[in-house]
């Protein structure tokens, strides 16, 4: 997404990036005209919280500072493009994602429903371009504060930067149970 560097992150630009995460694509901020930038520094900080505040679906999100009338950092452009593709395309075993969800359960335990804790059975990615992730589950009532923190710990132990994440739960037939 290419942004003027003096009006970045306007309603438009996040009605557009908001668009991209729909659609599951990856997602580059590139800050044009920063020859021009007088407080670098501030302007980089200042664009960062307003990215926390405004896109936390993305969580870390690449910021390429280019000059197009200088060609200054087209090089740094493209190796954030190859990164970007690189993490939309990945596949995890589910051997490792059953791992990564063992240790996160038992460091974490679900919360305990009508008495009854929660299980997580087990995890594994059903689609790459973006990552989509299924779990299944005992239940399907799961708070929504606890799958907001599987969805953040599998972005940073996965290192999915500047790609949306899909995690879907799914509860899981008893096989006790009579139809």
């Amino acid at each position: 997404m290419l942004l003027d560097s003096k009006n970045a992150l306007d309603y438009q630009d996040l009605k557009i990036i908001n668009h991209i995460e729909d659609e599951g694509r990856c997602l580059i901020l590139v800050l044009n005209k920063w020859d021009t930038e007088k407080n670098k520094k501030e302007k980089i900080n200042i664009l960062k919280n307003k990215i926390k505040l405004s896109l936390p679906q993305f969580g870390d999100i690449s910021i390429v500072t280019i000059s197009a009338l200088r060609n200054e950092g087209i090089k740094k452009l493209k190796l954030a493009i190859v990164d970007a593709k690189k993490n939309w395309e990945k596949k995890f075993a589910t051997s490792k994602l059953n791992k990564w969800l063992e240790i996160k359960t038992s460091e974490h335990p679900p919360p305990m429903l009508k008495g009854r804790r929660i299980k997580l059975r087990y995890i594994t990615q059903i689609k790459s371009r973006p990552p989509n992730f299924l779990i299944f589950s005992s239940r399907q009532d799961l708070p929504e504060n606890y799958k907001r923190f599987l969805f953040n710990s599998i972005r940073d132990q996965f290192s999915l930067k500047n790609v949306p994440i899909r995690l879907t739960f799914r509860v899981g037939k008893n096989p006790y149970v009579n139809s």
